[in-house]
């Protein structure tokens, strides 16, 4: 569940990765249920008690981000900041990998831009789009989104 404040970003806070005992910086620390700290690349799951707890360790990143966590812009004419990253690959194949950009913006919620050899895509939910249900341009392809309202939109650099 987003902390929605319609006038705000989340304020970040940072909690002491358990492994290495190094900072790490929580952007939505409210909602967060996981994270993964930029050191030691363990991967921290958060109990109801509210302490972290190392879960598994991560492989490390083989890409800087093109934007970096933290970082604030407008996409589209929506205010948006990162709060997360992660790099993503294809199981059976391996040679298929794409890159995820965790998304906020304070009064919609939570948004992904994932970017695969050059190309974006922002992926959102209805909420985002409300009048691409009257555009000429949506698809009347209606993917399997498990009973969640998603629009899947393509966006290219002119």
């Amino acid at each position: 569940m987003a902390t929605l404040n319609p006038k705000a970003f989340p304020f970040s806070d940072s909690i002491t990765c358990p492994n290495c005992h190094k900072p790490i910086t929580l952007y939505d620390h409210i909602a967060c249920e996981a994270a993964a700290c930029p050191s030691c690349y363990s991967y921290l799951l958060f109990g109801t008690d509210g302490k972290s707890y190392v879960k598994d360790r991560l492989v490390s990143i083989q890409n800087k981000p093109v934007l970096p966590i933290g970082t604030e812009g407008l996409l589209r004419d929506v205010e948006y900041k990162v709060i997360a990253y992660i790099e993503k690959k294809e199981a059976a194949y391996n040679q298929y990998q794409w890159r995820e950009y965790m998304l906020y913006n304070y009064a919609k919620g939570y948004a992904f831009l994932a970017e695969f050899d050059g190309h974006w895509s922002l992926i959102a939910g209805k909420s985002f789009f409300p009048d691409l249900e009257k555009s000429k341009r949506a698809s009347k392809i209606q993917p399997y989104t498990r009973g969640l309202s998603l629009t899947f939109l393509t966006l290219t650099a002119p």
